[in-house]
């Protein structure tokens, strides 16, 4: 088990500062088959578990001063397994369109 902190992936491919000197020693890149239906059933609970996770952090008193313009992206900084949900939901959509 690892005592460090690992990368994390956030936003567009940003990495959150604090994380930045494990970018290229620590980066994990994933490649998984899976039938259609089953990549769809996994983007709708992504999409499902980001949006919940969102909503849940979205009036916390730790962003009332954030603009809402800004406050996604901070919520996303500061969550990495939600930053991790948003870049996987955006790999499966593009899986997904490219088998059109």
């Amino acid at each position: 088990m690892r005592h460090h902190a690992m990368p994390t992936l956030v936003g567009l491919g940003k990495l959150h500062p604090k994380f930045e000197v494990f970018a290229m020693s620590e980066a994990v890149a994933i490649q998984l088959d899976m039938p259609t239906p089953v990549a769809e059933a996994l983007l709708c609970s992504l999409r499902n578990e980001l949006r919940r996770g969102m909503t849940e952090h979205w009036y916390d008193d730790r962003y009332r001063c954030v603009p809402e313009g800004f406050r996604s992206k901070r919520i996303l900084d500061d969550y990495p397994a939600l930053a991790g949900h948003k870049r996987t939901i955006g790999a499966l959509k593009a899986a997904l369109d490219a088998n059109l």
